[in-house]
Parts: C-alpha cells; structure tokens; sequence
C-alpha cells in the first residue's frame, strides 16, 4: 500500500498472499504487526496510536474489524534516511522495507490513502524546559 525508507531504516504497509502488515525496521531490526485479510474486504486500515509502554500500539482493520494488533516498543522516527526516503503509494521502491514483497510490488484497485494524524500529544513541560535550558 505504502512505504518510506528500506530494510536499514523504513516502514512500510502491505498485503501479500492474504496477510496485511505494517513493519517499521530500524538499524535492520524489524517491529511488525500481521493480520490475515477476509476474502472480499474492501477496505483495510492501519491504526496507530501512543503505546502502553511506549512505543506504538497498531491494530490492523479489514472492513472495519481488528485482523491483528502488536505493541511495538519503537515510534516512527522524524527523519528516515538522509538521502532523502520519499514516501511512496500504491507501489515499493528498488529497497524493500523487509523481504516480505518484491519491488516494485505495485498495488492494482487502489482508490485511495487517507493519514488522519490525530490529536496532538500533550506537552511534556519538564521535557520543554530541559530543553531549552541545554540550548541556551
């Protein structure tokens, strides 16, 4: 579905004989989440969200029910890959993320791709403050 990076440094979301997965490698370390696809499903998704114990918790959805979830201890880092990793939709570049598909592993019937970041996380004043203090 979609992928920003490679197997060093990048995340990506697909589906491959039946399964979906959202994978994030860092360093060549894979965090992942899995869920088999109902035959039929038309609309799958990816939900993110800040984890009990950091990191990201991910429920994966096909028509609107969980298929699959994981607590990764990891976040989606700011910057990927200095060189520039570009997110692409509906197709991989020549690296993949893992070696689950094979670039350019493009994705027939894609309609569209909808990233809803949600709410800000609140502020960590003490965080802020050390910070600002460090940087004088």
């Amino acid at each position: 579905v979609c992928e920003q990076g490679d197997w060093i440094a990048g995340w990506a979301w697909f589906l491959a004989g039946g399964t979906m997965t959202w994978i994030l490698t860092l360093d060549g370390v894979e965090h992942r989440a899995t869920g088999v696809v109902p035959g039929g499903a038309e609309v799958v998704a990816v939900d993110a969200s800040p984890g009990p114990e950091g990191g990201l918790s991910l429920t994966l959805r096909a028509d609107g029910d969980p298929v699959g979830t994981a607590d990764i201890g990891v976040t989606v880092p700011l910057a990927i890959q200095p060189d520039g990793a570009f997110l692409t939709v509906g197709y991989g570049r020549t690296f993949p993320v893992c070696d689950d598909y094979e670039p350019p592993a493009r994705l027939r019937g894609l309609e569209r791709v909808v990233i809803e970041p949600g709410p800000p996380a609140p502020p960590d004043l003490t965080a802020e403050i050390d910070h600002a203090m460090r940087h004088q």
